[in-house]
C-alpha cells in the first residue's frame, strides 16, 4: 500500500489537492481511502468531548497566542504516541482494501501543532516519533507564504501563521518533504502531484 500525506499551513490547498487526486484515482479505478489524521486524533476527540473545542479544531488559538498548559501539552504528546500506535495497527486492514492511503495532514502536522504550543520555532524531530511514524511514500508539503495563507483563511492570525511556517521550514529537511509552491495554479499543482503518484505506482508494481 502506498501512503501519501499532505501537509502545510491552513489555506495552502490541502483539501483541494486531495479531492483532485482522489478524483484522478477514481477515474483510474485505483482503490484509495482518505483519512483525516488530526481531525480523528485522540486529542481532538477529547477536546470536543470536554466541550472545549466545538469547531473541531485540534487545539484552541487566539490570533497568534498558544492556549495550552504544560499538562495539556504533555497530554497531547501522549495522545500523539497512542494515535501513532493505533495507526500502525490499522495499516494491515487498510492494506487489504486499498492501494493508496491519502492522509489529510499527517503526524508531522500533529507534532508541529505541539511545537507551536511549546513555542519551539526551530525544533528537531524526536527520535521516538521518527521511529514510530510510518514514512509516507510521498510526503507532500504545500508551501505557502503566511501572508497568502491569511488571505485564504482570514480567521488565522498572521503571527500564528508565521510561527507555524518557521516550524514547517525547520522540519522540512528532517522529514524529506516533497515541497510544492501552492501559489501556482491548482491545475499546475495537481499535474505535478499526479506525475509523482504515477511514478510511484509504476515503481510499486
Amino acid at each position: 500500500m502506498i501512503i501519501i500525506s499532505f501537509s502545510g499551513l491552513d489555506g495552502c490547498g490541502k483539501s483541494t489537492q486531495i479531492d483532485l487526486l482522489a478524483k484522478y484515482l477514481q477515474k483510474q479505478n485505483i482503490g484509495h481511502k482518505i483519512i483525516h489524521i488530526i481531525q480523528n486524533s485522540l486529542a481532538n476527540r477529547l477536546a470536543k468531548a470536554m466541550g472545549k473545542n466545538r469547531d473541531g479544531k485540534y487545539f484552541q488559538q487566539s490570533g497568534s497566542k498558544p492556549r495550552a498548559s504544560w499538562l495539556g501539552i504533555q497530554a497531547r504528546k501522549v495522545a500523539l504516541v497512542l494515535d501513532l500506535l493505533l495507526f500502525r495497527l490499522s495499516l494491515p486492514f487498510y492494506q487489504k482494501k486499498y492501494t493508496i492511503l491519502l492522509c489529510d495532514r499527517y503526524f508531522y502536522d500533529y507534532l508541529i501543532n505541539i511545537f507551536y504550543l511549546q513555542q519551539r520555532l526551530n525544533p528537531s524531530l524526536p527520535f521516538l516519533i521518527k521511529l514510530l511514524t510510518p514514512k509516507p511514500d510521498l510526503a507532500i508539503y504545500l508551501k505557502v507564504e503566511p501572508e497568502q495563507a491569511q488571505v485564504r483563511k482570514s480567521d488565522q492570525g498572521l503571527k500564528y501563521l508565521k510561527n507555524k511556517y518557521k516550524i514547517f521550514q525547520a522540519l522540512s529537511s528532517q522529514v524529506d518533504f516533497y515541497s510544492l509552491d501552492s501559489s501556482q495554479s491548482r491545475k499546475q499543482t495537481r499535474a505535478k502531484i499526479v506525475s509523482k503518484v504515477e511514478t510511484i505506482l509504476k515503481t510499486d508494481k
